[in-house]
């Protein structure tokens, strides 16, 4: 991976959904606190990431990659949730603004269609940190998924 410059962005995959719950269609619907927060588990407090970095969101079941955002928290957060059981199993939240975001369905690009060279390195990753070019791939494909799920056939 490339060094980051000192004021640059850093680049993430935000990984949503469990082996049991992939995230559902409409996951923005069903999950509405995705649409400005991530929420992570005790044991990954996402150290690293800032206010100004730029992530791409994974679905977890081969949904494939569902949003582009840009973090505005400037460190992780306890989770305001007034359900306890949902902030025992995510405590930490970063906030973000959506910039793309499209249906978990067959538009979303796999990690094939992006040549994630190895699948395996998001299997129980709530974060992880990618490069300017595997984001900006990452970003294409989404923006092609888009057009092409809003294309009149």
């Amino acid at each position: 991976m490339k060094e980051v410059e000192e004021g640059m962005p850093n680049f993430w995959v935000f990984n949503i959904g469990t082996a049991r719950q992939a995230p559902p269609e409409d996951w923005l619907a069903a999950w509405s606190h995705h649409t400005g927060q991530m929420w992570f588990p005790p044991t990954k407090r996402p150290t690293g990431v800032s206010a100004g970095d730029r992530a791409v969101i994974h679905g977890s079941g081969s949904r494939g990659f569902l949003a582009v955002v840009e973090v505005i928290s400037t460190e992780p957060e306890p989770n305001p949730t007034e359900d306890d059981e949902g902030r025992h199993r995510w405590p930490w939240i970063l906030r973000y603004r959506l910039l793309l975001a499209i249906r978990a369905d067959a538009h979303a690009p796999s990690l094939e269609r992006v040549d994630w060279p190895n699948p395996k390195s998001l299997r129980r990753q709530s974060h992880v940190r990618i490069d300017r070019e595997m984001y900006e791939r990452v970003c294409g494909a989404l923006l092609e998924a888009a057009t092409n799920a809003i294309s009149v056939p």
